[in-house]
């Protein structure tokens, strides 16, 4: 009943010809499985779905939001779904949801996840916290500074904080790290085994299928490394490599890019002026907040996403009039 309210056709298009387009950017990352990572259940996305289509939501890809900006109907509530990474299980059990209602979703990839199968530094820390046979967790035992205090027993709690920890350092003090992570929190044979269950990559080809059916695809750069702690080179490099893939082998790439990890502490200007120069019309970020005509008109650089929640409640609450009436436009 208060998603019903919350999806209101009629206040939802009030609120937007009141306000303006207050557009909703979802991400969505891995389906509910065996890799230990929050989830999405295909089943609570498909009525998800139905719902937005029962109230009169209208589905527009990442690309089309950002070419048509000035010009989107304001008597019109639009939603966007982006997926970020790569892995099998996204485009098995979500994309093909995404596509059976014509949502037009647009998947970031990391192209040597798909190309190599070498997993992105924060994928191994995951496979190791979560092969890990261990009760207890303590930072200082993986020489994490000022990691004294009380060990974790929440294994994703502490895999978030190191995950936090590993996005600051430089590059090579990232991969040392990584590897202390797998060498002391399991076996290299158990993550392996962890790997080989919760995190197979997809493939070119079952891409290259998806995108004859209408999926997007984008560079999520080429290894996921965050890219503030980068020089402008390897910034370049990261972007480039995997420009040239994705261009390889899709027939039309989308023109947008998202940035690894994607909070504001993990891109900057460099980063920005680097993707306008090799051609892409925007960047997508991991920061929540609604997008606008005047946000994408600022600097369409720095697009918002809501990371898509696990319940119905709080998915009917991102597209809701009654949210993008707080006076900051964001969701906590």
């Amino acid at each position: 009943m208060y998603s019903s309210i919350l999806l209101n056709q009629f206040l939802n298009r009030l609120v937007n010809k009141v306000l303006g387009q207050h557009v909703t950017i979802f991400t969505l990352h891995r389906a509910v499985g065996e890799h230990g990572l929050t989830g999405t259940a295909p089943d609570l996305l498909r009525t998800f779905l139905e719902s937005l289509i029962k109230a009169g939501v209208a589905f527009i890809s990442i690309d089309d939001l950002i070419k048509r900006r000035s010009t989107l109907p304001t008597d019109q509530v639009f939603v966007c779904f982006t997926i970020d990474d790569g892995y099998a299980d996204q485009v098995t059990e979500l994309v093909p949801i995404l596509l059976e209602y014509h949502v037009q979703p647009t998947l970031f990839i990391i192209t040597s996840l798909v190309d190599t199968g070498i997993l992105p530094w924060d994928a191994r820390i995951a496979a190791a916290v979560k092969a890990s046979t261990l009760e207890t967790f303590a930072l200082s035992d993986l020489g994490v500074p000022g990691g004294n205090q009380k060990p974790y027993t929440d294994k994703r709690l502490f895999r978030r904080q190191i995950s936090e920890y590993a996005k600051k350092l430089q590059p090579q003090q990232r991969e040392d790290f990584v590897q202390r992570c797998v060498t002391r929190l399991s076996s290299d044979a158990d993550c392996q085994e962890q790997v080989n269950k919760g995190y197979k990559p997809t493939s070119w080809q079952a891409l290259q299928a998806l995108e004859k059916s209408g999926l997007n695809i984008g560079s999520h750069t080429h290894s996921h490394q965050p890219l503030s702690t980068l020089g402008e080179s390897q910034i370049e490099s990261e972007m480039t490599v995997a420009k040239g893939l994705i261009e390889k082998y899709f027939a039309s790439p989308s023109k947008t890019i998202c940035y690894p990890v994607g909070m504001a502490e993990d891109f900057d200007q460099r980063c920005q002026t680097i993707a306008q120069n090799l051609g892409y019309h925007g960047g997508v970020t991991a920061i929540s907040g609604y997008t606008t005509v005047k946000t994408l008109n600022e600097n369409p650089f720095t697009i918002p996403r809501f990371s898509f929640p696990t319940d119905m409640q709080n998915a009917c609450r991102y597209v809701s009039w009654l949210e993008k009436l707080r006076p900051s436009n964001k969701i906590d």
